[in-house]
């Protein structure tokens, strides 16, 4: 696959780990390396599931990540797979952060459904800001929250016919559920910079499950 040129923004390195950890217990340390060598990640083969020396990833590293996961598996099986490394970044590496870390509290999950789905993915977008710079933002809209990544590490440099942001959808759907366990939560790109839009929105819905 084509190389992509660096970004200059930098995911940090535990959220590469949890890529990788998902990616031996699904594919075997051989299929991470056949992925690594398409991706050009050559300098990440024979390691453990960190990036090197807890190094950040540029955003294009893990975007070619993904891009060759997608040419292996296909575009069905790579985002799935994208998905499960989401969810497992966001319980690994955002799960205990800051604001999130309350959310299982009592008093937290007192609050009515909405108020906490609302609140709650607007304190995951500025945790996530912080972290990674990248214009991270929520908005609140009638029966939905909009969820926005001005860069992306998911699909920088890549275009695609259609929206490949998988691992943010998994991410998002991991939080929803620690905000709101009981929730049934819908999650939809609607615009993915790999499809030249100049950000990547996600629309989160939900309602009560029954």
């Amino acid at each position: 696959m084509a190389a992509i040129p660096p970004s200059g923004k930098t995911l940090p390195a535990p959220f590469a780990a949890a890529y990788l950890h998902v990616m031996v217990d699904l594919l075997g340390p051989n299929g991470v390396d056949a992925v690594l060598r398409l991706a050009g990640l050559e300098t990440w083969i024979g390691r453990p599931p960190a990036v090197p020396d807890a190094t950040p990833a540029d955003f294009a590293d893990i975007s070619s990540l993904l891009g060759a996961l997608d040419e292996t598996l296909g575009s069905r099986g790579g985002r799935g797979l994208e998905r499960r490394m989401g969810a497992k970044a966001f319980q690994e590496v955002l799960q205990s952060a800051g604001a999130l870390a309350a959310m299982t509290d009592p008093a937290f999950q007192a609050f009515p459904l909405e108020r906490r789905l609302r609140s709650g993915m607007h304190a995951l977008g500025r945790t996530l800001d912080q972290m990674i710079s990248a214009g991270v933002s929520s908005r609140e809209e009638p029966g939905e929250v909009v969820f926005r990544f001005e860069a992306c590490p998911s699909c920088w440099g890549r275009t695609s016919e259609g929206p490949v942001c998988a691992a943010t959808i998994g991410l998002l759907a991991a939080a929803a559920a620690w905000m709101a366990p009981e929730a049934e939560t819908t999650i939809e790109e609607t615009a993915c910079r790999a499809q030249g839009s100049s950000t990547c929105d996600f629309s989160i819905r939900w309602e009560a499950a029954a």
